[in-house]
This record gives structure tokens, C-alpha cells and sequence, in this order.
């Protein structure tokens, strides 16, 4: 937009507000990315173009990998998708040696994509307590469908009635936990609520399991960790001061 004004008005906006709206866009783009690099090259010619002088930097990495239950109890992980022509959810029990129990994946009308998130959550607790288990791990990569179920009193109208059904459901169990992992982690889960294509609920045990979802439950039960490269930098951009993560995964192995 600002290109089109430059070359066809002869207008042009202030450098630094210009680079305010620059930021805040790519801010919102990494933020609805699923950790995706960005390029050096690209990240050079922004620099270049801005005038930006980098006085801050710092690399660290995080190792992330699913973590089994303990004796006694089911770990339930569970993701919901959103795309331009599918909307679902998918969840998988399984016990403390990493064994699938069962795995469900759904195709649903539209929702939002925290609607989606905690209709999986609900689900993998309504399958638990079907099949009789006492202790539940409920693990998402959703951190705002986590926090309205465990720490918030306010949520939207629209989920309350989810939310409550859920709440119902956890004080029947005699022990639940929640937790959140990255969605690299979260892989199988994810896996399964983005392949169903057909209207409706697809359970799988065991011996029905395709062979990709095979390989993600040996790679979680191998104890294989994920590690997550982070590049943080510090940008100094005539009176902006912002930072951008570049976040990268490596499978170790």
C-alpha cells in the first residue's frame, strides 16, 4: 500500500511510522505462524532498506518432547484445525508406556479455532471417562483454551457452555491435570485433527493405526526430542526499539 502511494499520489508517510506498521504486521504474521524461519537474505534486505542496526543478540534452544503419564494414568493429547474447506479436531489416549488406547478424529461444521481446540479437550475427557479411567492428563497446544478451563472465571459466551460441560466432566475423575506443549510436540494430535475428510467421527485402536501415525507414536515412545533453535534479536530502528524470535525446529536423532 505504501509502494502504491509513493509511486501513483507522489505521498509518502513518515519513516517511522512507516516502520511501526511494518513491524506490527510482521508481529502478527510470526505470532499466527507455526514456527516458521525466516530467511536471512529477507531479513538482511529489510535491514538494509530501514537502516537498521542490530545491538542485541542472543541464541538458545529449547528440547521438546512428549512425556509419557505416570503409572496408573492415561495422557490425553489433543489439537483442533481450521482451514479454508475442513474444520475438525483429534485426540489420542495412551497409557504410561506410550501405548495407544484409542485415537478419535472428527470433521465439524465451522468454528472458531478455540471452539474447535476445546471440543478436542472435551472429547478426549468424555472418551476417558467412557472407557472408565480415574486419572487423566489432558495435554493441548492451546494455551487460551488452557486457561479458560483452569484459571478463568470470564470467557465468551459463545464457549461457556463448553467450558462448563468440561468442568462438569473433570470432577468426576479422581485425579486430572492439564498441561501445555508446543504443537511440534504435539504432532500426532494434530496429525490427526487436520486428515479427517468425511463428515463425522473416525475411531482408531491399534491395529487400525496408518503407518504415519506409527511412525509419531515410535518417535514419542523413542523419547526422540524435538529441539527448538531460537535467534532473538534487537533491532534499533531511528526511535523503534523492537525485537523479533526466529524460531526454527531440528528433530534430534
Amino acid at each position: 500500500m505504501e509502494r502504491n502511494r509513493r509511486i501513483f499520489k507522489g505521498k509518502q508517510k513518515e519513516k517511522d511510522l512507516i516502520v511501526t506498521f511494518a513491524l506490527r504486521d510482521i508481529k502478527l504474521k510470526l505470532s499466527q505462524s507455526s514456527f516458521k524461519a525466516v530467511i536471512t537474505s529477507d531479513l538482511d534486505r529489510i535491514k538494509t532498506g530501514l537502516g537498521v542496526t542490530i545491538y542485541e543478540l542472543s541464541i538458545h534452544s529449547i528440547e521438546v518432547k512428549w512425556e509419557p503419564p505416570p503409572w496408573e494414568w492415561v495422557k490425553a493429547n489433543t489439537d483442533g484445525s481450521l482451514s479454508e474447506d475442513r474444520a475438525g479436531y483429534g485426540f489420542l489416549l495412551r497409557d504410561h508406556s506410550g501405548n495407544l488406547i484409542i485415537a478419535e478424529a472428527a470433521k465439524t461444521a465451522r468454528n472458531s479455532i478455540n471452539q474447535l481446540e476445546l471440543m478436542a479437550i472435551g472429547q478426549s475427557i468424555k472418551m476417558a471417562l467412557e472407557l472408565g479411567f480415574p486419572k487423566l492428563w489432558v495435554e493441548s497446544d492451546s494455551k487460551v483454551a488452557l486457561l479458560w478451563i483452569t484459571s478463568c472465571n470470564i470467557v465468551p459466551w459463545k464457549v461457556r457452555r463448553l467450558i462448563n460441560s468440561i468442568k462438569e466432566d473433570c470432577i468426576k475423575f479422581s485425579s486430572i491435570k492439564f498441561s501445555h506443549i508446543h504443537r511440534e510436540g504435539n504432532s500426532l494430535a494434530d496429525l490427526l485433527a487436520s486428515s479427517q475428510r468425511q463428515m463425522g467421527v473416525t475411531w482408531y485402536r491399534t491395529s487400525q493405526v496408518r503407518p504415519t501415525l506409527k511412525d509419531l507414536l515410535h518417535r514419542d515412545r523413542s523419547d526422540i526430542p524435538l529441539c527448538l533453535k531460537s535467534l532473538s534479536s534487537i533491532y534499533h530502528i531511528g526511535q523503534n526499539i523492537c525485537s523479533f524470535v526466529i524460531i526454527k525446529w531440528i528433530e534430534k536423532g
